[in-house]
């Protein structure tokens, strides 16, 4: 697990020698994060392009009767970013089946049955026929990474409704000093996500009207339901806008890619002659660490059977 972002910032500070700051002096702690999700960013991108199944999440949706389109999770690493459809016509585990992939001329709104083909488009899943009753999918995509950021504050109270999954009380410790509450950051967004202490979220992208910095009490937006599972504990943190955490979701290998490059980012903005040297040292980094990626298995791989029917053939 990666260190807290907190010191990666320290470090990045201490290499290119921009440890004095001040609230109105020195370089902010927002322009670090920035280069630092930049280079989250570059790093999956490069990783996702010869390795495509390492980011690769699992969502279950609900199927509605006679529904044909399904968002694909906003979390995608890009619009269409689906790997693997799966059909249960009755959600139970044992009866998903694989479906293929079709193109839009193969489109046909008037049949309606079990969802044999889908097809992509512009962040959405079409079930071709259209579903004759309720159901699952299972999708497999590729996940964008949570965007990093600052703890914002501290838990005092939550109160949640789990009948309705709704979030009755929210506030935060006013009085707080480490992290003390920064409702104005928080407020940017109009988003927040509450993580662990490892960084992890625990409950994602609660839309908020008004924070009360005297008293941390939160107004979460109305018509807000949390997902299935999630859960607020006290002394938790939040941090500001959708989809981050406090931690990367890369390896620690990754760590010093994430410093190398925030570092040639504060050397270029400050006109270092040593920006050039760190850039060479990125391209090798780049390509150590995508290759480190590659599986390391010894197991026989077979040719995919796609016609499963036909092993039951007499």
């Amino acid at each position: 697990m990666s260190r807290i972002v907190d010191r990666l910032i320290d470090q990045v500070r201490r290499e290119t020698e921009n440890e004095d700051v001040s609230s109105t002096s020195g370089i902010q702690d927002i322009e670090f994060l920035q280069y630092l999700n930049d280079a989250q960013d570059r790093l999956q991108s490069l990783i996702t392009a010869t390795h495509p199944t390492v980011f690769v999440k699992e969502k279950i949706v609900d199927v509605i009767v006679d529904t044909e389109i399904y968002d694909i999770p906003e979390d995608a690493y890009k619009e269409n970013a689906v790997t693997t459809v799966e059909y249960s016509p009755s959600s139970n585990i044992e009866d998903y089946y694989h479906i293929e992939q079709t193109t839009m001329k193969r489109r046909d709104t008037a049949v309606q049955g079990f969802p044999v083909t889908y097809i992509r488009r512009s962040g959405q899943v079409l079930l071709q026929p259209r579903p004759q009753q309720a159901g699952s999918l299972r999708l497999n995509y590729i996940k964008r990474i949570d965007r990093l950021d600052k703890r914002r504050g501290v838990v005092a109270v939550a109160l949640l409704d789990d009948s309705t999954r709704t979030i009755t009380t929210l506030e935060f410790d006013p009085s707080s000093s480490n992290p003390a509450l920064d409702a104005n950051t928080l407020l940017e967004d109009n988003y927040l996500t509450i993580c662990d202490r490892d960084g992890k979220p625990t409950m994602r992208n609660i839309p908020i009207d008004a924070i009360d910095a005297g008293t941390g009490v939160v107004t979460v937006s109305a018509g807000f339901t949390y997902e299935e599972g999630e859960s607020i504990s006290v002394g938790a943190y939040p941090v500001s806008g959708k989809d981050a955490r406090t931690h990367s979701e890369l390896p620690r290998m990754c760590e010093r890619y994430l410093i190398a490059y925030a570092s040639w980012k504060i050397l270029k903005r400050d006109s270092s002659v040593d920006f050039a040297e760190q850039q060479s040292e990125l391209l090798q980094m780049e390509n150590d660490i995508v290759n480190s990626f590659a599986d390391i298995d010894d197991d026989v791989h077979f040719v995919p059977t796609l016609n499963h029917w036909s092993d039951w053939s007499d």
